[in-house]
């Protein structure tokens, strides 16, 4: 990328800051959004006709039905996480209520995953003191309990797939029916929200009776051309926050196309670039943003070279850009795992 850098005096107010601070604070809606509203509005209706009848004493050939999961799956850089904990923080029912306690409670997947880990991981965060390792046998119970406790009827589980790091279907068996234990616990059901990877959607495909509690929201892969005009419009979006500069040059079809390929086709990867590209723009006092802004923030988060850049070789399509995108993660000690990560910005 060196034959494109140009050396500029720095915008003064440091203009590049305050243009990505702009973009990085809106959300552009998506369909993924919609779907994701239909599936936490059916969730809360559900949670008011369980907990309704709970609370009214249901005839007795009223058939409990307990609480489910909702599986949001999605490859990384889809932008799953950050419109989840967008919707999470700005519905009204998640707010606090008075005692500062929430009706949900998110979490990560602790990796290497086990059953006892995660139960572990979630008591002390419900609160839970103890230096010790409490038993897989004995956490779950105490887990259901301080759910009840602190009234939380949801769990949000991110990173849900770092389950499937368990090859041995018993132990596989065993997380599922402790997840179905917490969803039919007849006192103080939960519904659970996991969210991560495709593989996720492995989640209790073995077990009729808990395929029927599991529902899933599938984030797709953006398609070209079918979803041209959909990212044209995120860069219309992010251009409005940025006035001072002239977007209209990377709307053809080409740089769009360039910028779906080296995005991997999702749609968060997008967003960061056309961002980073903006921001890029800014540093160098430019007033027309090109596919070089877009080709010099590539190079920057990927370190790829000119020939391995989408917005800049003639044979883009050819260029697998998982490669620059992706990092291969290490253990503790330093040996490869098998599975790769999402490289961040920088």
């Amino acid at each position: 990328m060196a034959n494109h850098c140009t050396i500029v005096t720095p915008v003064i107010g440091d203009l590049q800051g305050t243009v990505m601070t702009a973009m990085r604070s809106i959300h552009i809606p998506t369909a993924n959004d919609l779907a994701l509203k239909a599936a936490v509005d059916s969730m809360l209706d559900s949670i008011v006709v369980e907990v309704g009848q709970q609370h009214e004493g249901a005839a007795a050939n009223a058939a409990f039905r307990g609480g489910y999961a909702v599986l949001i799956v999605a490859p990384a850089g889809a932008g799953k996480t950050q419109a989840l904990r967008r919707m999470l923080a700005e519905r009204p029912e998640f707010k606090p209520r008075e005692d500062g306690s929430r009706p949900i409670h998110s979490t990560v997947a602790p990796s290497p995953f086990t059953l006892s880990t995660l139960g572990n991981k979630l008591a002390r965060e419900l609160g839970y003191q103890t230096n010790r390792v409490i038993r897989e046998a004995q956490v779950w119970p105490l887990v259901h309990s301080l759910l009840a406790d602190r009234g939380v009827r949801i769990v949000h589980i991110d990173e849900a797939q770092h389950a499937d790091q368990m090859r041995d279907m018993t132990s596989i068996q065993k997380v599922e029916s402790t997840l179905k234990g917490l969803m039919q616990a007849a006192g103080w059901p939960i519904w659970l929200i996991l969210s991560g990877l495709p593989e996720l959607k492995r989640f209790c495909q073995e077990d009729p009776s808990m395929n029927r509690r599991v529902r899933v929201v599938e984030f797709p892969t953006l398609a070209f051309p079918d979803d041209v005009t959909a990212v044209r419009k995120t860069v219309e979006q992010f251009g409005l926050l940025a006035s001072f500069i002239d977007c209209k040059t990377v709307m053809t079809d080409d740089v769009v196309h360039r910028l779906m390929h080296g995005a991997l086709y999702q749609y968060g990867i997008i967003t960061e670039m056309v961002q980073d590209a903006i921001g890029e723009c800014a540093r160098t006092g430019d007033k027309v943003l090109t596919e070089i802004h877009f080709a010099e923030a590539y190079g920057a988060r990927t370190n790829a070279p000119d020939e391995q850049n989408p917005f800049l070789s003639p044979y883009f399509k050819r260029i697998d850009v998982s490669k620059a995108l992706y990092v291969e993660e290490v253990d503790e000690d330093g040996k490869p795992t098998g599975r790769r990560s999402l490289r961040g910005r920088k």
